[in-house]
């Protein structure tokens, strides 16, 4: 697993020689590809041959595109021959619906709870409801216990005006934070053998990554986190890409221990197809907290 978060913002021809990333501008500069995590391209003026696509993709190195409002509208991930496939695809198809249902509950639960933590030292009363609903997630969550949590929550953590429909400076951070952790998420299920479009809730006929709209939702409170305490602090006029790109290789505790998010999300993930196979709620793993900080790799 690769460690190392390109991010490519001027204009730059990328290609591969001997197994290294070469990205030629004014200089050029080399990366092994065995220590990249993930590239975003930033730049549309950027050209990147297909040798390099496939050579990437070789090393399960996540690729994003940006478009020209700098939002990523592309992934190129890995579609490597998963040794047990077809096994794997048929224990998501024979999952219980009660199973689903209860793994549903837990990842809607432990997203209430991640974002009340952000509230918890700014509204105490506010706190306290949020932590009250995540207790009544029940399967499925046919209470929209979720959806009431979202109602009070966004407007705490910034304004009482504040939606999230609104083309705004915070929207595009949260959304380009997101879309950043999205894409590692459907990184991962693709490397593991999963079929991203069967999904435990989401069900969108035209979305392939239904899986991965599932299993982000515990890590948005964590994502917030970050892009408010990192990304917001100043009179902001653009998105601090720069930072919120630092999200990646941030600590999480997940499991009672340290890892980078990249890491959390690869826990989480082999712990979701255990309970596929399975085929039973109990394993699922989940992120419980985000830690301000830089994982270090000893």
């Amino acid at each position: 697993m690769g460690f190392r978060n390109i991010f490519i913002e001027n204009p730059a021809k990328l290609s591969n020689q001997l197994n290294q990333l070469i990205i030629s501008q004014k200089q050029n500069f080399s990366i092994p590809l065995n220590d990249i995590n993930t590239l975003i391209i930033d730049n549309t003026s950027c050209i990147i041959t297909t040798s390099t696509i496939a050579k990437l993709a070789k090393h399960k190195v996540a690729v994003f595109i940006c478009d020209e409002k700098h939002i990523p509208c592309s992934i190129n991930l890995p579609f490597a021959n998963y040794y047990q496939k077809l096994s794997i695809l048929e224990s998501q198809f024979k999952m219980r619906k009660k199973t689903k249902g209860r793994i549903w509950q837990k990842i809607i639960k432990q997203k209430i709870y991640n974002q009340a933590q952000n509230i918890r030292n700014v509204d105490k009363s506010v706190y306290n409801t949020m932590m009250k609903i995540s207790k009544q997630v029940d399967e499925y969550d046919k209470n929209y216990c979720e959806a009431n949590a979202a109602r009070i929550y966004f407007k705490i953590l910034f304004d009482d005006d504040f939606t999230r429909r609104d083309e705004n400076i915070v929207n595009g951070s949260l959304n380009y934070g997101y879309s950043l952790v999205r894409g590692i998420i459907c990184r991962e299920i693709c490397a593991i053998g999963l079929e991203p479009s069967l999904a435990i809730f989401h069900h969108n006929k035209l979305n392939s990554f239904n899986l991965a709209d599932d299993l982000i939702e515990p890590f948005r409170g964590l994502i917030d986190k970050w892009i408010l305490k990192k990304c917001l602090l100043k009179d902001y006029v653009d998105i601090d890409k720069t930072n919120i790109l630092k999200l990646l290789y941030c600590d999480i505790l997940i499991d009672e221990q340290k890892q980078s998010l990249s890491n959390a999300v690869k826990i989480m993930v082999a712990s979701y197809k255990k309970c596929c196979v399975k085929n039973s709620s109990s394993g699922l793993i989940l992120p419980q907290q985000i830690i301000m900080q830089a994982h270090e790799y000893k």
